[in-house]
Parts: C-alpha cells; structure tokens; sequence
C-alpha cells in the first residue's frame, strides 16, 4: 500500500493538470495582448510624434527661406511637380520646391534649408501648397500656404487614427479646421499645417 502511494505521489508531482495547462494558456494570451496592445499604441503614438516633428522642421525651414527670400512664398505651379505619392492631389512634392534649390532663381536664395527630404512614417513625402488664395478661419479654414500631407482613398485609415494624436500635440486638440494644423476625416483627404496666411 505504501509503495502505491509514493507511487501516485510522484506521479503527480511530474506533470500538470489538464485544468492548470489551460489557466497558464489563458494568462499567456492575456499578457500577449495586452503587450500586443501596447507595442501598436506605441507605434501609432511614435508615428503621430514623428509628423508633428517633420512639420515643425518644414516650417521652420520654411521660414528661413521666406526670410531670405523677402517673405515671398512661391506660387506651386512654379514647382510643376506633382507629388506621385498622391496622384489624386495637384500640390507639388516638397523636394521640388526652393527649400532644396534655387528652383525659382531667386538671387536671394541662400539654401538649401534642409539637409534631408523628410517623409513619413509610411515612406510618402510631404506636399507644397500655395494656390494664391487667403485663410479665413470661416469660409476658407485650407487656404494660404501649407505643408500638407496628403493621401489617396483606400489610404485614409492609418492617417486618420493618427489625426487626433498630431492635432493634440500640434494645436491642443482644437479640431480638424481650426489652429495651424488641419486635417481631414476622409480615406480621400491631407494633414495641412498654415505657414502663412496667404502671400
């Protein structure tokens, strides 16, 4: 009797339970979430800070430039080209602009006023946008000049979660026409930040 005991006993003692193999199972999925969670939450919050960063380094570039240049910002037809990350928008792409040479001639020009062509998280480079028009906060929230960056339908999601994100760290979170950054809600649509009024 005693030798079936210690028998059983050790028995038990080498191996788990069908029960404790599924608990064990259950708190690894839930920690893979919940890490899962937090890497895509992280990525999307780096991705957000990454733009604000981007446009903030285009705008101050730009302003070195409109210094140089007597604050004259060039129409975007002077720059031709489109940007062939988004075909669906006419705004040049902002390598072809003066920021990275002297495009328009201007013999005040003293770039280039960045060392790098930035792109975003998702490789598309930044667009240039001077239609001549003017911003009005009411009738005309795009107008003046802007970076932008802009996308095709079928591209919208992984912008507008990142929206919200940019606009809190860019303008506190004050909405998508209001402030120097704007964007849109739709799978066919920009981020934009106003460097100027409108020149």
């Amino acid at each position: 009797m005693a030798a079936v005991r210690a028998c059983t006993r050790r028995g038990r003692a080498g191996g788990f339970t069908l029960i404790e193999l599924l608990v064990v199972i259950a708190i690894i999925g839930i920690l893979a979430s919940i890490i899962i969670t937090n890497v895509q939450r992280a990525r999307i919050n780096s991705n957000a800070a990454k733009m604000v960063s981007d446009f903030r380094s285009i705008e101050t570039a730009f302003e070195f430039m409109s210094t140089d240049l007597a604050h004259k910002y060039p129409h975007e037809d002077l720059y031709g080209d489109t940007n062939v990350g988004a075909p669906c928008h006419d705004e040049p792409v902002l390598s072809a602009t003066d920021l990275f040479s002297n495009i328009t001639g201007n013999s005040k020009w003293s770039g280039p006023y960045m060392q790098g062509v930035p792109s975003d998280p998702f490789g598309r480079e930044y667009s240039y946008d001077n239609d001549a028009d003017t911003w009005d906060a009411t009738t005309n929230p795009w107008g003046g000049v802007n970076i932008q960056l802009q996308w095709c339908s079928g591209e919208g999601g992984a912008y507008m979660v990142l929206a919200p994100l940019i606009d809190d760290m860019y303008d506190a979170g004050d909405g998508g026409d209001a402030g120097k950054f704007r964007w849109d809600d739709i799978d066919d649509g920009a981020f934009g930040v106003r460097i100027t009024a409108g020149e």
